[in-house]
Order: structure tokens, then C-alpha cells, then sequence
């Protein structure tokens, strides 16, 4: 049991360090574009407004992993947020009962 232990932890201290790794690689501006699915430029022009942080590395932009992914889920829980706002609205105002009962009736 002792051993079982010790390999154990041995393997969370070794996934912590990878994650620490990959948190702080830094990405290129298209290897960070399709982790977003969106075009190079549509990404430098986020970087630019400054909606994504990111160091010069030369004349170069990178962007850290943890950063980009920081950013995405920020845009996931606007649109989830923006989603939900939309389906209330549309309660209150009866259109998402209505459409459902058109489609039924066809």
C-alpha cells in the first residue's frame, strides 16, 4: 500500500509539472488562432485591442496557453450569459411557446 502511495503521488507531482509546462508555452499567433477555430488576423486584431494578453518576442507575437485559454472561456461563459438572456427573453414575450406550437401543428 505504501508503494501504491508513493507512485501516486509521484504521478500527480509529474502531471502537475506538465501542466505548468503547457500553461507557459508560449504559441504562435496561428497556432493560437486554431485553438480559437478563428483566422490569424481575426486573432491579431483581439490581441491589438488587447482582449488577449501577449509578450513581442522580436517582431513576433506570442501568446502563453494559459492566456488563450483564459480568454476562451471568458467568451464561452458571454455566450452562454447572452444565450440564456435571449431564451428569457423570448419566454416573456410568448415567441418560444408559439414556435413550438407551430411546428407541432405541421
Amino acid at each position: 500500500m505504501a508503494k501504491l502511495a508513493v507512485v501516486f503521488n509521484g504521478c500527480l507531482l509529474f502531471s502537475l509539472y506538465l501542466l505548468e509546462i503547457l500553461h507557459n508555452r508560449q504559441l504562435t499567433t496561428q497556432q493560437a488562432a486554431d485553438i480559437l477555430n478563428v483566422s490569424r488576423l481575426f486573432l491579431v486584431k483581439l490581441l491589438d485591442e488587447g482582449a488577449i494578453l501577449y509578450i513581442k518576442v522580436g517582431s513576433h507575437r506570442r501568446i502563453r496557453f494559459k492566456d488563450l485559454i483564459i480568454y476562451r472561456e471568458q467568451r464561452k461563459a458571454m455566450r452562454r450569459q447572452g444565450l440564456k438572456e435571449l431564451t428569457q427573453f423570448l419566454q416573456e414575450e410568448g415567441f418560444y411557446e408559439a414556435g413550438i406550437h407551430h411546428i407541432a401543428q405541421n
